[in-house]
């Protein structure tokens, strides 16, 4: 059997080393390649290099050293992205040099940037091309097989000092950078800072054959700028914007894609900038970004042999749970390295062994590793010819250590060979249980063998005791001791019993009690002062009767009743004979006339009062005031416009004006006298004017014109700023002094007089208290801009 053995252990390693030297000789396609991008600034500014790679097939791991002239360059940052962001690492100690290490289970492939880095050109860098160089030290495949990656340089190349005009860059954000047909990415143009922007235009190109789109939206930065969106030509996504306000950094507009070719293809999108203007007015200019995005044909996944665990759906912690490793029948296994791992939070293992019908087949051969306490379980496993019908290879036991969702996870540490010594697939397949405490039936009785409490009490958990007494004898008293045993950890159904200790009683006197007239009295008693038992009970000593006292008789009032003679008891004051209600003579009803109520004063509603006591029979009510009403309607803009009535400058009543242009304020307590109505809206010129209210009027009807600065010819369009009209009034009115018929054709000369003052604050256009030529300009500037 030894001999037996001792030749199974040298097949395995023997097939253990034709695969490693079949493995080590596998090759990856030529064209692989990492690049280190390139890139161009000033001294003082800052760029972000990519190094990403092309021709990838299942690239798991990569280390790597990108080299730079750290006399011209400041590195400022550093980081794996992308796939390899959530397992890699960067090295940045050593100066002018950025080590790299990165690993991804899944793996990647075709084109896609695994590391960024980010350069500042130093303020004395000379003009010139200054090499990125890169060194791959070690790459591999999702397989731990070697591959031959090779690098291709980048250069950064510094230009000379940029002039006075401002420069802003826009970089990318994107979701993804692989998909399939179906699928959708979000790229985000953003600014990690404004410089004063103020305005400008900006545009995605992408390939309309590839992709279509879905959304476009503009995002934080913008919102507060008036801005356009057009999305109607196929590839082309344009806006518009413009604000008098700085536009933050940040996010300023996302395009969204969705892939709707079924193709492999390397495409971008690209992103420009253009019209930039800062908030004085100033040109900028703008570097846009260009996002390479990849497109994958749909991959179908052929149908693998599997080495699947199976266990218990659901289980115990009380219980031992049984796993087996079973191999898919006609997988051609041949030769593997297996573990199956195991949260050791959860489960101990206590057992593994190798299946007897299994190793007992000729040429096979399994062997596992003894050490199963760090949540592995190892095999190895070999079948000279190559196994072709499913067997059960392995049983392990685990020993549940708390509630939970258990799996068990087998991976092949070693690739798996089939007997012509070559690689072959196999899928790992997973198994779960949901391991449970049980519940267990807890009995408490009393002495007498009553049953006081029954619960159902999870596996090693504490049962809880109920209440329990004994009751007292003429002798003692009695305290629970205890429950015969420990129910703090329950494993099994169990019952306990209340144990007591007997304690003589603590004797105290009851003192005697006086009878009254009417209640009886008590004699001198004894209890126990813990448990209250009765030791001497008390004796009734009889009551000692009444001493009669007359009560006067009382007249009646015309509300009040009166009473008749009685008699009580001088003693106790008990009733001996009850007085009798005389009724009240009644009230003489008096009419209290109502009063009307005003504007600002309240009224009265009718009432009625006795004339002989003065008592209130029907009480007058407070009727409140009519309160003013100002109504009235809003020529111009009325979107999101409001209504305020203002006292002093002290607000008296709000409201919104309506889509139709119409408002209604009523119903207002307020005092009369002359108040200042205001109309506000976004974006435009408050209307002022006043408003006499008086108890004799009771409400005003007004007429107001609400307008956005440089609307000068009164139209109320939304595009006023734009408009040629408003720049043609304002030319008449600094020209001729001429005021436009819109705001001087009502037949009251006092509001054409108000017209004419909201005329000039409208023409106010740069707003500095004055009409003039400035105004012109700043309209026409705006117009032109947009």
């Amino acid at each position: 059997m030894r001999a037996k053995r001792a030749s199974r252990r040298a097949a395995a390693l023997l097939c253990a080393a034709a695969l490693l030297v079949n493995l080590i000789s596998t090759a990856w396609a030529a064209s692989a390649f990492l690049r280190v991008g390139s890139a161009s600034a000033a001294p003082g500014e800052t760029r972000s290099v990519y190094v990403s790679g092309s021709n990838l097939e299942s690239l798991a791991g990569v280390q790597g050293i990108v080299s730079y002239d750290d006399t011209a360059l400041e590195l400022t940052g550093a980081a794996m992205v992308g796939a390899f962001s959530a397992l890699g690492t960067v090295n940045t100690e050593t100066a002018g040099q950025v080590s790299f290490n990165g690993a991804c289970l899944d793996g990647i492939s075709g084109s896609q940037s695994i590391l960024r880095l980010d350069f500042r050109v130093r303020p004395d860098a000379a003009a010139g091309e200054y090499l990125l160089d890169i060194l791959i030290e070690n790459a591999y495949n999702t397989g731990l097989v070697t591959v031959s990656l090779s690098g291709a340089s980048g250069v950064f190349t510094v230009t000379e000092p940029q002039s006075t005009t401002k420069t802003l860059y826009f970089y990318s954000g994107s979701s993804v950078s692989t998909l399939h047909k179906g699928e959708q990415v979000s790229i985000t143009a953003r600014t990690y800072g404004s410089q004063g922007l103020a305005a400008g235009k900006l545009e995605f190109r992408y390939d309309a054959a590839l992709f279509t789109c879905v959304a476009a939206e503009p995002l934080a930065a913008l919102s507060g700028a008036v801005k356009s969106l057009d999305t109607s030509r196929a590839g082309y996504v344009s806006a518009a914007f413009a604000s008098k306000e700085e536009i933050p950094g940040g996010e300023l507009l996302r395009l969204t894609l969705e892939a709707v070719a079924d193709v492999d293809a390397d495409t971008s999108v690209t992103f420009a900038a253009s019209e930039l203007y800062d908030t004085a007015l100033a040109a900028m200019n703008g570097v846009g970004f260009t996002q390479a995005l990849t497109l994958r044909k749909a991959e179908v996944t052929p149908e693998t042999p599997a080495l699947r665990v199976t266990m218990p759906a659901a289980a115990r912690t009380d219980e031992t749970i049984t796993a087996v490793a079973v191999l898919d029948r006609g997988s051609g296994l041949a030769a593997a390295d297996f573990c199956i791992s195991y949260d050791t939070a959860l489960l101990t293992c206590t057992g593994v062994k190798v299946n007897a019908g299994t190793e007992s087949v000729d040429s096979v051969y399994i062997e596992t590793n003894p050490h199963t306490d760090g949540g592995q379980v190892k095999f190895t496993f070999i079948c000279e010819k190559g196994f072709a019908d499913g067997a059960e290879l392995v049983t392990m036991t685990f020993q549940p250590k708390k509630e939970g969702a258990v799996t068990l996870t087998p991976t092949v540490t070693t690739s798996a060979v089939g007997a012509d010594r070559r690689p072959i697939a196999l899928d790992m397949c997973a198994a779960s249980c949901e391991v449970k405490d049980p519940f267990f039936t807890v009995i408490f009785r009393n002495e007498n063998g009553e049953v006081l409490s029954q619960q159902s009490v999870r596996y090693r958990t504490a049962a809880t005791p109920p209440e329990a007494a004994k009751a007292p004898d003429e002798a003692h008293h009695y305290e629970l001791a205890g429950w015969g045993g420990d129910y703090s950890s329950i494993t099994a159904d169990a019952e306990f019993t209340a144990r007591y200790t007997a304690i003589p009683h603590t004797e105290v006197v009851d003192k005697a009690v006086e009878p009254t007239c009417t209640k009886t009295g008590l004699t001198e008693g004894k209890h126990c002062s813990v448990c209250g038992e009765v030791l001497v009970e008390q004796e009734i000593v009889p009551a000692k009767g009444h001493t009669e006292v007359i009560d006067a008789a009382v007249e009646p009032t015309c509300t009040k009743t009166g009473l008749t003679e009685g008699k009580h008891c001088s003693v106790c004051s008990a009733v001996l004979v009850e007085q009798e209600v005389v009724p009240a003579k009644g009230h003489t009803e008096v009419i209290d006339a109502a009063v009307e109520p005003t504007c600002t004063k309240t009224g009265l509603t009718e009432g009625k009062h006795c004339s002989v006591c003065g008592e209130v029979l029907v009480e007058q009510e407070v009727v409140p005031a009519l309160g003013f009403t100002v109504s009235g309607s809003v020529a111009g803009v009325t979107d999101n416009a409001m209504v305020t009535l203002l006292k002093d400058g002290v607000v008296a009543a709000r409201g919104d004006v309506r889509a139709d242009g119409g408002f209604l304020l009523s119903g207002l307590r307020i005092g009369a006298g002359t108040y200042t109505l205001r109309v506000d809206g976004g974006g435009c010129v408050a209307w002022e004017m006043p408003v006499a209210l008086s108890d004799d009027s009771g409400s005003a009807n007004v007429a107001c014109l609400l307008l956005r600065i440089g609307d000068v010819n009164g139209d109320g369009a939304e595009d006023a700023l734009q408009c040629t009209l408003d720049l043609q009034t304002l030319y008449d009115y600094l020209a001729l002094r001429q005021v436009p018929g819109s705001f001087c054709d009502s037949a009251d000369a006092a509001r054409n007089e108000l017209l004419v003052r909201y005329f000039l604050r409208l023409a106010d256009v740069n707003e500095d208290g004055q009409v003039d030529i400035l105004d012109y300009q700043r309209l026409y500037l705006l117009a032109r801009n947009g």
